[in-house]
């Protein structure tokens, strides 16, 4: 009788532990630029995550939304991530927002573009609470082009 006891039991905290860690689904982050007055660092985007799941590695895409109008082809991007106890991570990621022959990379969409691309794998965001991504162009670009920034964490 002890050791169903104990099978039972056993299987009820593996049962329980499944549940628990079962991996989030995808979520978005995004911060529309137009309206603004032009995107740089004096004012980058921000776009702020509630992280709830603090056990799975997560992977971090950055996608950026455009018109035709813009003319660069590679678009050096500063992201600076702040966890919920203040820490800082400073990055440089190169979007290459069109191919070696001028042409758009990433999927039509409406009259624009959206350009996705790997900025974190196997990311742990360790802390519950507000994570905050904030980003702008190593130049300053106009906001004319540029219609919005996103985060999907996956």
């Amino acid at each position: 009788m002890e050791n169903r006891l104990r099978t039972a039991a056993a299987g009820l905290l593996l049962a329980a532990l499944c549940v628990s860690c079962r991996r989030s689904e995808a979520t978005f982050g995004y911060c529309d630029l137009r309206g603004e007055s032009g995107w740089s660092a004096g004012n980058p985007a921000v776009i702020v995550y509630d992280n709830a799941d603090t056990l799975s590695l997560r992977q971090i895409e950055l996608f950026l939304r455009h018109s035709r109008d813009i003319e660069t082809s590679l678009l050096p991007l500063v992201v600076k991530t702040v966890s919920p106890d203040s820490l800082c991570w400073h990055d440089t990621v190169y979007l290459e927002v069109r191919d070696a022959g001028g042409r758009f990379n990433g999927r039509r969409r409406g009259d624009g573009y959206e350009y996705t691309q790997a900025y974190r794998s196997d990311a742990l965001l360790s802390r519950p609470s507000k994570y905050t991504f904030v980003a702008w162009p190593c130049a300053d670009a106009s906001a004319d082009g540029f219609r919005g920034v996103g985060v999907k964490l996956d």
